[in-house]
């Protein structure tokens, strides 16, 4: 359960064989400003996938590994500029809210980049807090026939998706439960969405 201190700052690890540090979900955001880079590999595993607490997750120059995946029981604020990397076959559930910019979006992409369909994508919840704004979200979409999307909703509370890129889903773009209806078309081009080299249909819904 080790955290930071909140006064560090500007902490620099170079030149160590694997990567510059690990931690547990719940400290994550008590990782200091500074350079990460010139390690064996630059990034920053997070060991477990469970976050109890309200959480801030600040870009600190490489990406965090979540390679068990990333359960969100309470909420998950993103900044811009962060890079989150999911292991082969996980996902992101829960209720979190990604706003990045045009010029420092958000990334989630598999720790296997360029192959479709390597991380299940998006589980997400009906919270009122939930939103992706400048989010690019890669090479997810894993799941059983008739299942599988980048982003998987019970239900749509609307808002969810604007200026966002998916880009080679294994099946669809996004998906929602059965017998419900879309509060927002995000194909629209008034949500500024772009959805890229998808398998399958971009709006699916789950079978009754």
């Amino acid at each position: 359960g080790g955290r930071f201190h909140p006064s560090s700052t500007n902490l620099r690890i170079s030149e160590s064989a694997p990567t510059p540090l690990t931690i547990q979900p719940w400290s994550v955001s008590t990782i200091p400003s500074g350079d990460y880079r010139g390690n064996g590999i630059d990034a920053i595993p997070v060991n477990g996938a469970a976050l109890y607490d309200s959480t801030v997750l600040r870009a600190v120059g490489v990406p965090y590994r979540f390679k068990d995946g990333l359960v969100v029981d309470s909420t998950l604020f993103i900044e811009p500029g962060v890079t989150i990397e999911v292991g082969v076959g996980q996902a992101i559930s829960g209720s979190l809210r990604a706003v990045g910019t045009a010029s420092e979006p958000i990334v989630f992409r598999s720790v296997t980049p360029g192959v479709p369909g390597s991380w299940r994508g998006f589980e997400l919840g009906t919270s009122s807090m939930l939103r992706l704004d400048h989010v690019i979200i890669a090479d997810a979409g894993a799941g059983p026939a008739g299942f599988g999307a980048a982003i998987r909703l019970g239900a749509d509370p609307g808002g969810v998706l604007r200026n966002t890129t998916i880009i080679r889903s294994a099946s669809c773009g996004l998906i929602i439960g059965s017998g419900e209806t879309w509060t927002d078309d995000y194909t629209n081009p008034a949500f500024g969405n772009t959805f890229t080299d998808i398998a399958g249909p971009i709006l699916c819904q789950f079978p009754s």
